[in-house]
C-alpha cells in the first residue's frame, strides 16, 4: 500500500512506518506558474544582468514602501553590503541578537569589526529592550558603544522597533534589521522593509523562507546614497556608462564582489511575490491552529502576533533533557521537527574570541528548550492532526 503510486498527500504521516515519507519542519511551494516563469527566462534569456532582477526590485520596493531595493545572491551577502555600506570596519564594533543563524554575526565580522550579543527576550528570543539598554549603558562607560545593532527578527515575528530606535538613535548607533524570516511582517501601519526605524533591511529568499527564488537576497533601504552603495559593491564596485564617446568602457572605483542576482533567481522570486500574501494567511491559521490544539500541554506557546510573518512556530519545553527526548520522540514518527538556533557564540570559532555562555542566561534558556514544529504553506491538515496527535502522545495527554 505505501508503495501505490497513487498514495496522496493527504495520507502522509497517517502511517507509522519507516517508509513514510517525513514531514519537515519546513518545505518551499512551487507551482507551475513559478516553472513557467524560470523557464520563460531560459528560453529568451538574459539569464543575467537583465530587466528582471531590476523589475523584481521595483515590485519589492512597492511592497514594503522603500526608497529601492537591491537583490542579491543571498541574504549572507545582503547583510555584508548592508555593513559595508554603512562603513562598518576594523576598529568598530557591532552588536546583534545571539538567538540567530551565524550570518548575523559573520558579516560585521568579514569588514574587520568587532561582534557583540544582546540578550533575548525569553517567550519570543527577539531582543530583549532592558538587556539592550543595560549594555548601552555600560558600553558607554566604557567609551565603547557600537556602531551599528543588527535586529533579528526571530521566527518572522517583528522586534519592538520603535523603542530600539529611540534608544540607537539617541547614542548615533545605526540599525540594520536581519529580517530573514519576516518578509511580509509588519510594523505598524508599514511592513518590515519601510525602515521607518531602520537604515537598512536585509530579507532572506531561501527556500526555507517566506518566499523564495532558490537562493537569494534583499537589501532595502530610505537612503539612496545606502542603496547605490550596496548595488556597486555587488558588482566588483564597478561603475559603468562613464565616458559617452567610449560608452564600452567602465571603471572600478572600490573593491567589490560578485554579489549579484541572476534572472533565473529573479524570475522565480518575482513569481512567488504574487502569492506572498496568500502564504502569510496559511501560516497565520497554521499558527493558529497550533496554538489553539496543544493549549493543554505543557508546552510554551508563541504568543501570538497578526504582525508575524509566522516563519517558524517555536515552542518551549520544560526544561532541556524534555526538549531532547521531544525531539528525539517526533523524528522517530517522521516529524522532523528543527531547533532554532544554536547560540551563535557557543559555536567553537566564537568560543575562541572569548565570548562566555553565562553572559546571555536568557539567550541559553530559550534555546535548551526551544523547538520548531512543522510549518509551511501546503503541510495538509491530516499532517498537522498527526503532529498534534504525536504531541499529545508524548506528554500522555488525551486529545
Amino acid at each position: 500500500m505505501l508503495h501505490n503510486r497513487e498514495f496522496t498527500g493527504e495520507e502522509i504521516g497517517v502511517f507509522e512506518s519507516q517508509f513514510v515519507t517525513p514531514i519537515p519542519y519546513s518545505k518551499h511551494s512551487i507551482n507551475q506558474a513559478d516553472v513557467e516563469a524560470v523557464l520563460g527566462c531560459l528560453r529568451y534569456g538574459p539569464i543575467t544582468q537583465g530587466s528582471i532582477v531590476t523589475n523584481f526590485e521595483n515590485y519589492i520596493s512597492k511592497r514594503v514602501g522603500s526608497v529601492g531595493t537591491v537583490a542579491s545572491n543571498s541574504a549572507t551577502s545582503s547583510l555584508h553590503l548592508a555593513c559595508l555600506a554603512l562603513d562598518i570596519g576594523p576598529g568598530d564594533v557591532v552588536w546583534t541578537a545571539p538567538v540567530s543563524f551565524v550570518a548575523s554575526a559573520n558579516t560585521p565580522l568579514m569588514c574587520g569589526a568587532e561582534v557583540d550579543f544582546v540578550d533575548v527576550e525569553l517567550d519570543t528570543g527577539n531582543l530583549c529592550i532592558t538587556s539592550l539598554e543595560q549594555k548601552i549603558k555600560l558600553a558607554k562607560a566604557k567609551n565603547k558603544l557600537p556602531k551599528a545593532l543588527i535586529v533579528v527578527h526571530f521566527s518572522g515575528r517583528p522586534c519592538k522597533m520603535s523603542e530600539i530606535y529611540e534608544i540607537c538613535n539617541e547614542h548615533g548607533i545605526k540599525i540594520i534589521e536581519d529580517a530573514a524570516h519576516a518578509l511580509g511582517s509588519n510594523q505598524g501601519q508599514h511592513f518590515t522593509g519601510f525602515c521607518e526605524h531602520s537604515d537598512i533591511t536585509v530579507f532572506s529568499l531561501h527556500p526555507a523562507k517566506i518566499i523564495t527564488s532558490a537562493e537569494g537576497g534583499l537589501a532595502t533601504s530610505q537612503n539612496k546614497n545606502l542603496l547605490d552603495r550596496m548595488k556597486l559593491l555587488s558588482s566588483h564596485g564597478i561603475s559603468r556608462f562613464i565616458d559617452a564617446n567610449e560608452p564600452w568602457k567602465y571603471d572600478m572605483v572600490e573593491l567589490g564582489f560578485n554579489y549579484r542576482m541572476s534572472e533565473l533567481h529573479a524570475a522565480l522570486g518575482t513569481s512567488q511575490l504574487n502569492r506572498i500574501d496568500d502564504f502569510i494567511e496559511k501560516r497565520k491559521k497554521i499558527a493558529s491552529y497550533y496554538l489553539n490544539k496543544i493549549e493543554n500541554l505543557p508546552l510554551k506557546r508563541p504568543p501570538y502576533s497578526s504582525d508575524s510573518a509566522w516563519h517558524l512556530f517555536v515552542c518551549q519545553t520544560e526544561d532541556e533533557k524534555t526538549r531532547r527526548d521531544l525531539y528525539r520522540f517526533l523524528h522517530e514518527k517522521n516529524i522532523h521537527a528543527a531547533i532554532h538556533y544554536r547560540p551563535i557564540y557557543q559555536n567553537s570559532y566564537f568560543q575562541k574570541l572569548g565570548f562566555n555562555n553565562d553572559d546571555f542566561p536568557k539567550a541559553e534558556s530559550f534555546y535548551s528548550r526551544s523547538i520548531s514544529l512543522p510549518l509551511y504553506t501546503e503541510i495538509t491538515e491530516t499532517q498537522l492532526n498527526y503532529v498534534v496527535k504525536k504531541l499529545h502522545e508524548f506528554y500522555g495527554v488525551k486529545i
